[in-house]
């Protein structure tokens, strides 16, 4: 891979085609992360308005990153009923740790996706499929916990994603595009883990099933020679979590000291933003994009439910019991920043680099806790706090685009080069500020081949 990428570099230095390229997912890497409906020419805008696939001809794209090697790809081809957008994404994650979602009454979306889109004229729909199963028979969460012998002989998880998507350009004077989308997803999981001693008898049993649905609007126009986009996300989720925990060596979680609950919570995550971009040609080698918004964020979670099995005398409480046993709820509101600059090196290379901040932000939290033993007579334990932050912290980033013909290149180099250099240089690893990608050059790389 390394030898075609090589050729690739030379081939396109030694080239002296015409610089016009499609924007990919990796150059908004290279440009700080770059909102795409900020862009007139990023493929990636077809995630929020499905009718712009046919502004992209005909192309075929490759894209992969160091934190997912296997990437993803994409295909627009023209047909007589309109445009039609393949793309599917390959990717391996992790079995989720029971705890991680036990309170937060989401779920973990599938890596594995496929989307098909069709466009024709100003009307646009897709179509999104997720399906993964990422469970390993050797995960080991439950490891540290004294007595339960070793990790479960068994785990099964499994995540399901449907997604509809619609898309219409309207003409109000100046072009208007509207784009709409709702999923539900699922996702569910168990872990057993048997007493070494005696194989037939369960030492613990986790089983955690979750849904979530959202909905996802946002609308785009030009005012006053800059681009303005509101945008709205409203996500429902539930869970259930059961945790079985035998102590004896009998695998019924009945006797004393055993633990047989169950716990239901809900969630309610709503985003708001307004964003607004503008595009400055500084010289004719040379473009600027400035960019900023308002964004509002709140979500809360609540527990709907506990169930003791252990515990006959009270062993069931609900919200209409003792109102909300525990609730978690969290208010930001930010004005994030871009500088984005796209400069012309010569008739094939171009470089991209951008930085992002949030200097204002505003966050309120808040919780509303039931005692442990979820006791109806017990008090509730409060807590609520604001902040106020004023920041002058940077997401910086570059990259590279090249193109020869037909073919292009994009490049989003590791932002951990620029402060530390290559370790050919340094003779130290790059560790800061994003360990993850170790010491390589780029961060992801995209390569994509355009015909019209």
């Amino acid at each position: 891979m390394k030898k075609v990428l090589t050729l690739l570099a030379v081939a396109l230095l030694l080239s002296t085609a015409a610089f016009a390229e499609v924007g990919t997912f990796t150059k908004l890497v290279s440009e700080a992360n770059l909102p795409a409906v900020l862009t007139m020419d990023n493929i990636a805008i077809t995630s929020t308005f499905i009718q712009k696939i046919g502004d992209f001809g005909e192309l075929a794209g490759l894209e992969a990153s160091v934190l997912n090697p296997l990437g993803f790809a994409y295909t627009s081809l023209k047909t007589g009923i309109g445009t039609i957008l393949i793309s599917a994404s390959l990717a391996t994650s992790p079995v989720t740790d029971p705890q991680d979602l036990r309170t937060l009454a989401s779920v973990v979306l599938p890596a594995n996706q496929l989307v098909l889109g069709w466009a024709s004229g100003n009307l646009g729909i897709g179509l999104t499929i997720g399906v993964e199963n990422p469970a390993a028979s050797n995960y080991s969460w439950n490891t540290s916990n004294a007595g339960y012998g070793h990790a479960p002989d068994s785990s099964s998880e499994g995540r399901l994603l449907i997604g509809l998507q619609g898309g219409l350009t309207v003409d109000i004077g100046s072009s208007l595009d509207l784009g709409l989308g709702l999923s539900m997803a699922n996702q569910g999981y168990e872990t057993k883990n048997h007493f070494a001693g005696a194989p037939n008898n369960l030492a613990s049993d986790v089983k955690f099933s979750g849904g979530e649905f959202d909905i996802n609007a946002a609308g785009r126009t030009t005012m006053s020679d800059m681009l303005w986009v509101l945008g709205i996300q409203v996500a429902l989720g539930s869970t259930e979590y059961g945790n079985q925990v035998s102590l004896a060596n009998d695998g019924n979680f009945s006797t004393a000291g055993d633990t047989d609950t169950k716990d239901d919570w809900s969630s309610t995550d709503i985003m708001v933003g307004l964003l607004t971009g503008k595009t400055i040609k500084a010289t004719e080698s040379l473009k600027v994009i400035v960019a900023s918004g308002l964004g509002l964020h709140m979500n809360g979670t609540a527990q709907i439910k506990h169930v003791d099995n252990n515990n006959s005398a009270n062993n069931t409480y609900t919200t209409a019991d003792i109102n909300i046993l525990n609730t978690i709820s969290n208010t930001d509101i930010s004005i994030p920043l871009w500088v984005v600059a796209e400069g012309k090196l010569n008739e094939t290379w171009k470089i991209n680099a951008g930085v992002e901040t949030n200097p204002l932000s505003l966050q309120l939290a808040g919780t509303n806790t039931k005692a442990d033993n979820h006791d109806k007579t017990s008090g509730k334990s409060t807590y609520s706090a604001g902040t106020f932050t004023i920041a002058s912290a940077l997401l910086y980033a570059l990259g590279v685009t090249g193109k020869i013909g037909d073919l292009q290149l994009d490049l989003a180099i590791n932002p951990a080069i620029l402060l530390s250099g290559p370790y050919l240089i340094s003779g130290r690893a790059v560790t800061n500020p994003t360990p993850e990608y170790g010491n390589n050059l780029a961060g992801q790389i995209a390569l994509l081949y355009a015909w019209k």
